[in-house]
């Protein structure tokens, strides 16, 4: 996915725990996870593969004590933030693992594609989303998106159609992508 300002990605750190929470054979794990204004939305789910108990809640993120020293696959969610998986997380006994996620939020696009000539709608168009996501508009000619993607998918549009031909959006005002007109 194309992220124009870099906030993609993960940074991962490990530094030892202060010696009193220090419990054998076991770690802990500390996610911050930052929207672009510096924000953490408070709809933040944090979840492991193998399965942990969940994160308790903190200033600008989730925290779990006491977690088994191994490997385990994070993912961060909720609400309207896109996934983001950080695999090979390793928790080390007595050590911390900090793990810093700049998220984004995301949305699912929905409308309707119409015959600019006669104002029908069109079934069984694309509609491509900046090459991020794809759909195909039912026999109604409504399309909904059931993923979230990033907002800069609406930069460029494009519908094709063996019918129509292929017709690009570039930069078009959308108020509301849950109901759009194109």
């Amino acid at each position: 996915q194309r992220d124009p300002k870099k906030r993609r990605g993960v940074e991962a750190t490990t530094i030892e725990q202060p010696p009193e929470d220090v419990v054998e054979g076991k770690g802990k794990i500390v996610v911050k996870a930052t929207l672009p204004n510096g924000m953490t939305p408070p709809e933040l789910q944090v979840s492991t593969n193998p399965p942990l108990p969940s994160f308790e809640p903190t200033s600008n993120g989730r925290e779990l004590n006491e977690v088994p020293a191994g490997g385990y696959v994070l993912t961060v969610s909720g609400g309207n933030i896109i996934p983001m998986v950080q695999r090979a997380v390793h928790v080390e006994a007595g050590k911390e693992s900090r793990l810093a996620f700049k998220i984004r939020m995301g949305i699912k696009p929905a409308g309707t594609v119409y015959d600019a000539g006669n104002n029908t709608p069109i079934a069984g168009a694309k509609v491509d989303f900046n090459g991020m996501a794809q759909v195909i508009t039912d026999e109604s000619g409504r399309f909904s998106m059931d993923r979230l993607i990033p907002r800069t998918a609406l930069d460029v549009i494009t519908v094709s159609n063996e019918q129509y031909g292929t017709i690009p959006y570039r930069g078009l005002n959308i108020e509301d992508s849950g109901s759009m007109k194109l």
